[in-house]
């Protein structure tokens, strides 16, 4: 056991113990009576790929032996323009509603920041509520999904005679999970950056249950012989949703809606479906309903180190300089958030290294942007255009104004699966 801090009347920080697990449950009940949240944290500790009982961190109570907070830290890869970027993602927080406003969640926050240190992440997000996570310096950054629902009486019915053109198989091993995962690679190509999963996470994925958070089905879709598509679905705020959606033919919409419905009015619930990353299939959708695919809630975002993050994507920086008017640029850029400043040095459009501005020298920046409103720009969540018009306190130099916009531009997202 590694006690972190003694945060004094009997309460400590600490990693959690195989022995504290019904206690932990115990905990989650109370801080999510209406969610089925329970069944996620076992199955977090055993099959989730790189995450140990140290990777969880409690507020114990010895008056009582009584786990009053917790939260945990899982590691995944996000798939930055071909670039592997490991992150840290902050999940199942939640205080004992007889414990909060006790500053609990920023004591185990500061401790899960120095975990994320360790772990060298060079991002660390959440899916969290509006403004909290914005006290620990996180900033929403990254888009979530942005889900139509659809009522289940818009679904076009079969005709009469009329059979369906494909048949939908539910993924049930680790063979059609490897076959779900050369289609998601092909629903991946037309994203920037998305969610790395691989087969280490089919212990994980096959052990949830419909219902539950996150428990997902995954299914393959099939025409005569031959795969032509993949999706998966997950009740999520009382409702059916499809993700990761992918065809071959948008022929297929219907069959696929169809599907789905059967199992949406199996649970009562109506029907979602995210925007899928393949464009093509989007209009079919919004015709149906009759309407446009909402504005999307973000993922926040913090990033320990400018610096390193830069760093770690120096071969994503140097390919959008090569596929532009600028494949040969021998020059610096300068960035000011205004309490710290960097110079990005190239040479003939590589990325050579990076220097700290001197405080003197924050003024002379090409680009001046407020402290974590630049994780939008870095992440590519908004464009430069976009960051001008909404924060007045963004300012570009014009002549290097294409160059930065070049080197950042508005990138295609996607953060799913959510755990």
């Amino acid at each position: 056991m590694k006690v972190y801090k003694d945060l004094g009347k009997g309460m400590i920080i600490r990693d959690l113990q195989e022995s504290d697990i019904n206690n932990l449950l115990d905990l989650v009940k109370r801080v999510f009576p209406d969610i089925v949240v329970s069944p996620v944290v076992h199955r977090l500790l055993s099959y989730y790929p790189k995450f140990s009982l140290s990777d969880n961190l409690i507020v114990f109570d010895t008056n009582n032996d009584k786990i009053v907070a917790y939260l945990c830290l899982l590691r995944g890869i996000f798939v930055f323009n071909g670039i592997e970027v490991p992150f840290g993602q902050m999940e199942i927080v939640g205080t004992d509603p007889e414990y909060r406003y006790r500053g609990l969640i920023r004591e185990l926050n500061l401790i899960y920041e120095k975990l994320a240190l360790e772990y060298n992440l060079p991002i660390l997000i959440i899916h969290g509520i509006p403004y909290f996570y914005r006290q620990f310096d996180y900033e929403f950054a990254l888009p979530s999904e942005s889900c139509l629902v659809i009522s289940l009486e818009l679904i076009p019915p079969l005709k009469n005679g009329e059979i369906e053109l494909v048949t939908i198989e539910k993924v049930n091993n680790k063979n059609s999970f490897e076959n779900y995962l050369s289609f998601r690679a092909m629903r991946n190509s037309f994203l920037d950056l998305y969610r790395k999963i691989d087969l280490v996470h089919w212990e994980y994925i096959s052990h949830g249950k419909l219902g539950e958070v996150g428990g997902m089905e995954l299914y393959l879709i099939k025409k005569k012989n031959e795969f032509v598509g993949c999706f998966y679905i997950e009740e999520f705020f009382n409702k059916i949703q499809i993700r990761e959606l992918y065809l071959k033919s948008v022929q297929y919409i219907p069959s696929v809606l169809r599907f789905v419905e059967n199992i949406a009015r199996n649970f009562s619930f109506p029907l979602g479906i995210s925007r899928p990353a393949q464009e093509s299939l989007v209009p079919f959708f919004e015709h149906i309903t009759e309407s446009r695919f909402p504005q999307p809630y973000a993922y926040y975002v913090r990033i320990p180190s400018i610096k390193k993050f830069l760093m770690f994507i120096k071969p994503v920086l140097e390919a959008r300089l090569a596929a532009s008017d600028y494949k040969d640029f021998s020059d610096s850029i300068r960035i000011s958030s205004y309490i710290e400043g960097l110079t990005l040095n190239f040479k003939l459009g590589k990325f050579v290294n990076i220097e700290i501005l001197k405080r003197n020298e924050l003024q002379e920046s090409h680009i001046r942007i407020p402290p974590l409103v630049i994780y939008q720009l870095l992440l590519g969540y908004r464009s430069v255009d976009e960051l001008e018009e909404l924060y007045p306190d963004v300012s570009v130099n014009a002549l290097y104004k294409s160059l930065i916009q070049v080197i950042f531009p508005k990138i295609k997202t996607s953060i799913t699966p959510s755990l």
